[in-house]
């Protein structure tokens, strides 16, 4: 039985939580049992809120001043516990106990999920500091895009043997395109005959729904018999319920909160809006290609979120919310088809990325 460290930042049910839930839930459990180390920084959700299922450990928030005494809390920690493999996908601490599993004798993993933030904050040249020191010390590195790869690994971990692009896979099973799924969502919330609108992610910056709020304000102008979905939750999301009161789309626009049922909720719509400000690769966007759905997306995604199904189309943050609008509405007109099988000959299915991955942790420990 391997023995596998999952270590996050604060838990937020967001993109990267997904990736840990879509990998390790679809890993042979009688091979392999995945932990959770999690910071509770106090902005995230309670660790029995989040990653249901795994065992996980707290970890004190580490700020540069506590450096020494967050290092200590690792000593003491792997006093109490051994693991054969520590997989962290929060890089900014990782170059103070990265040393400390491998003297354990774990093989240790940096993972990737992001792109630099557009423009950069900064907290992201911090992040970029602190990570150039587990660059150095890690024995391989995971990263959801070549992009991804190269902002926070660096051009020469990024472009070394010992970094792999591990693709955000989706259970293929659940999401495809049934028109009997639309129809029985879009009844059940009352949003049968309009065009509907959607977006899935935290209410933060990178996720821009400002610009989505007044995008959506364009095109109800020209079209009123329209509906945005907002399924999601976070931070902003009271600043981002405001301005929809300024702009009196109160009743045109439903906030959703966290929800289970994202495959039928992506059948019910007619678009998918995803204006970020910057993205590791957007595993909604791959989600939504294998329900057929059209996609209007910022030009800050990733090339290898397209599927080459003509679903994608991006346009610049530069260009104004009508313009957006604009596109949008002449858009809004195509032939929906199921695209399941197209992003799995893409390597998006999660049951051959878990497997890979499977593979890849019992061949490392094969290693010296």
């Amino acid at each position: 039985m391997i023995k596998v460290l999952n270590v996050v930042g604060t838990i937020t049910k967001g993109g990267t939580e997904k990736v840990i839930e879509n990998i390790y839930g679809n890993i042979d459990s009688t091979k392999i049992t995945a932990y959770i180390a999690y910071h509770e920084y106090g902005n995230g959700y309670k660790g029995d809120e989040c990653l249901i299922g795994f065992e996980k450990y707290k970890v004190p928030p580490y700020y540069m001043l506590n450096a020494i005494s967050y290092r200590n809390w690792w000593k003491d920690f792997l006093k109490k516990h051994h693991f054969d493999i520590i997989h962290v996908h929060y890089l900014d601490s990782a170059f103070l106990y990265l040393d400390l599993f491998q003297k354990d004798g774990a093989k240790t993993i940096l993972h990737s999920h992001n792109t630099r933030r557009n423009p950069p904050t900064i907290g992201f040249y911090i992040s970029i500091f602190n990570s150039f020191w587990a660059r150095s010390k890690t024995d391989y590195a995971f990263a959801c895009s070549k992009q991804a790869a190269v902002d926070f690994l660096g051009k020469k971990l990024a472009n070394s043997s010992k970094t792999y692009i591990i693709k955000n896979g989706c259970n293929l099973s659940r999401f495809n395109y049934t028109p009997a799924t639309r129809e029985h969502k879009r009844k059940e919330l009352n949003i049968a005959n309009k065009l509907v609108l959607g977006n899935i992610g935290r209410f933060s910056y990178q996720k821009n729904h400002d610009f989505l709020i007044k995008v959506f304000y364009e095109l109800h102008k020209k079209v009123p018999a329209s509906t945005l979905l907002l399924i999601g939750d976070g931070e902003g999301q009271q600043d981002i319920k405001k301005l929809v009161c300024q702009l009196n789309l109160n009743s045109s626009v439903l906030f959703l909160g966290i929800r289970d049922d994202i495959p039928d909720l992506l059948n019910a719509m007619d678009i998918f809006v995803f204006p970020s400000h910057y993205e590791g690769l957007g595993i909604v966007l791959i989600e939504a290609q294998a329900t057929g759905l059209k996609i209007f997306a910022s030009d800050t995604i990733q090339s290898e979120a397209d599927m080459g199904m003509g679903l994608l189309q991006k346009l610049s943050l530069q260009k104004k919310p009508r313009q957006w609008a604009d596109k949008i509405i002449e858009g809004k007109e195509y032939i929906r088809e199921d695209g399941s099988a197209t992003v799995k000959e893409n390597g998006y299915d999660i049951k051959d990325v878990s497997k890979w991955i499977e593979n890849f942790l019992f061949d490392i420990l094969k290693t010296n």
